[in-house]
């Protein structure tokens, strides 16, 4: 949102959040890239490389999003045996196509589904060596190619 934000009213008069607010995440990224391009095309004119790195960090917002949606909307069944958890399917469904076709998307879970999930969602970018992230990785960091 900053980002659009500022390309939509570089002189920080306000508009540009208002412009932005009530929008669904897929639309404001859209917005972010409609809006950066035009500021870049009015201000910056060839800005290849940065127009590649954000058109791959606004795909992987969408597949974020993408996956968010699978995790929240899923049904979760939990199975057990005896008193022990044994495993936990995850469950969604949803129609598809013309035809309205039911789509099912089904995940049994381990302990290191969890761990893979985070290893996905992760940004390599945040992250250090030993996993976890210091200021100097964060983005505009020492160690950070941003």
């Amino acid at each position: 949102m900053q980002l659009a934000s500022f390309a939509i009213d570089p002189e920080h008069t306000g508009h540009g959040r208002r412009a932005l607010a009530g929008l669904w995440f897929g639309q404001l990224v859209d917005k972010t890239a409609g809006s950066v391009g035009e500021f870049i095309d009015e201000h910056r004119q060839d800005e290849p490389e940065f127009r590649e790195r954000l058109k791959a960090l606004l795909g992987r917002c969408r597949e974020l999003a993408s996956y968010r949606n699978r995790v929240v909307h899923s049904a979760y069944v939990f199975m057990e045996a005896g008193d022990e958890l044994v495993t936990v399917l995850r469950s969604d469904m949803r129609s598809r196509g013309p035809e309205n076709d039911v789509e099912i998307d089904q995940e049994l879970l381990r302990e290191d589904s969890f761990e893979e999930a985070v290893a996905e969602i992760a940004i390599p970018q945040l992250s250090s060596a030993a996993g976890t992230a210091t200021w100097l990785d964060r983005p505009g960091g020492r160690n950070s190619p941003f």
